[in-house]
């Protein structure tokens, strides 16, 4: 007789992977080639995985009698890999925690397949990147092995659901993307937003119908992600090959609107060696030289692209103002207060970062009434910012000090 299921309501984190045109791709390489494609992406996927697991801790199962041990399926996640597909699933207690992992992983996988041999052979032969895309999304789920799994004799349980349908809606959603082509459903977004400290921004709510269905959900494509981490915390086996090929493509290619989503990482990357000292400041250089080259190609764009990038834009201008900042040579202070206020006249007005850069000079230069109003501003967007809220009491504190609203 065979053992009775046991279920469990549970909330997961989804993410799907599909190589963007696999189709067409095999239809212009035979068999063998396709195959040996098909071959490096998977043991990439694998490799990046498994890695990303282990590194954020997630449980693995201890054993399972009769059959061993299955890395794929553990105590609070799950994945799989069947043709060109990848399938991911996160659900320890802490939802926040799953939605994070889930975009930092998306992130390295879209790295190591740019970076693979067969992107790279068709980058250098005829100038071609296959990207990815990447949906994820977050809701119930039932865990439990079902009835045909304990007649087979597998007593891992699974999770299944309606959220893991809508994750993979999400990710077929991604083709159009414009950017990152890595879409987010509506509760995943909110999830994101609630941390103000990790810097990613998305674009604007879009609805799609689901096929079928008379459910609607919001979706939004990740627009702007600025976080190094994502290369630190690459595998240790893919970590050399994989910056070396993105530094190497991004300093020799020209622009191109389909790398967009690259180039922001790799000024974040490069703020990473900038000191001040004199050995690194090429590295803001680079940052300089890339994110004006961005801003001028960005020019020839149409009104409702621009718009569209528009965050994107921003925090590539703010990304040059803050080479300079770090860069600190002379001058340098004057030009990032210059690009900072370029994004707030002429991209994005609501802009927080530029805000705040502008708050802190403005109050070490004394001008503690130009600070507050930036600070006044930013609570208006953000009331719990404890940034803006130190920056005017500061303000205050020295204004008082000085005698005067102006500080003289």
């Amino acid at each position: 007789m065979a053992e009775e299921a046991k279920s469990d309501e549970i909330r997961a984190t989804v993410l799907f992977v599909d190589i963007i045109n696999s189709t067409g791709i095999s239809g212009v390489q035979d068999a063998a080639t396709y195959n040996r494609m098909l071959t490096e992406y998977q043991s990439l996927m694998f490799d990046v995985i498994v890695d990303h697991v282990l590194r954020y801790r997630y449980t693995p199962r201890e054993s399972m009698s009769g059959r061993g041990v299955d890395i794929r399926t553990g105590e609070n996640y799950e994945w799989d890999i069947e043709g060109d597909e990848v399938r991911v699933f996160f659900y320890c207690e802490n939802t926040d925690y799953d939605v994070r992992s889930a975009l930092q992983l998306a992130l390295k996988m879209k790295l190591v397949w740019l970076t693979s041999d067969f992107n790279h052979a068709a980058f250098e032969d005829k100038g071609l990147v296959f990207d990815v895309g990447i949906g994820i999304h977050t809701g119930k789920v039932i865990r439990e092995t079902k009835d045909w799994r304990l007649r087979s004799r597998d007593t891992i349980p699974r999770i299944d659901g309606f959220a893991i349908n809508i994750g993979k809606k999400v990710e077929g959603f991604s083709r159009a993307g414009q950017i990152y082509k890595l879409f987010l459903s509506g509760n995943v977004r909110s999830i994101l937003e609630q941390h103000k400290n990790f810097a990613i921004k998305f674009s604007s709510d879009r609805q799609q119908k689901l096929k079928d269905s008379a459910i609607t959900i919001a979706i939004f494509e990740v627009v702007s992600f600025l976080d190094h981490e994502v290369f630190v915390f690459l595998p240790e086996a893919l970590k050399k090959r994989t910056i070396d090929r993105v530094l190497e493509l991004v300093q020799t290619a020209h622009l191109r609107r389909d790398l967009f989503w690259l180039y922001l990482l790799v000024m974040r990357f490069w703020l990473m060696d900038v000191t001040g000292k004199d050995e690194s400041r090429d590295a803001a250089d680079r940052i300089i030289r890339l994110g004006s080259a961005i801003m001028n190609f960005a020019l020839q764009f149409s009104k409702p692209e621009q718009n569209y990038l528009r965050d994107y834009l921003s925090s590539v201008n703010n990304m040059v103002a803050l080479a300079y900042t770090a860069r600190g040579l002379e001058s340098d202070e004057i030009f990032a207060r210059k690009i900072f206020n370029t994004t707030l006249s002429k991209i994005d007005r609501q802009n927080i970062p530029a805000r705040l850069h502008l708050a802190r000079y403005l109050l070490e230069a004394g001008d503690f009434k130009a600070a507050t109003k930036h600070c006044a501003d930013i609570l208006m967007l953000d009331p719990g910012n404890p940034t803006a809220k130190a920056i005017l009491n500061k303000a205050a504190e020295e204004a008082a000090r000085q005698g005067g609203p102006s500080g003289g």
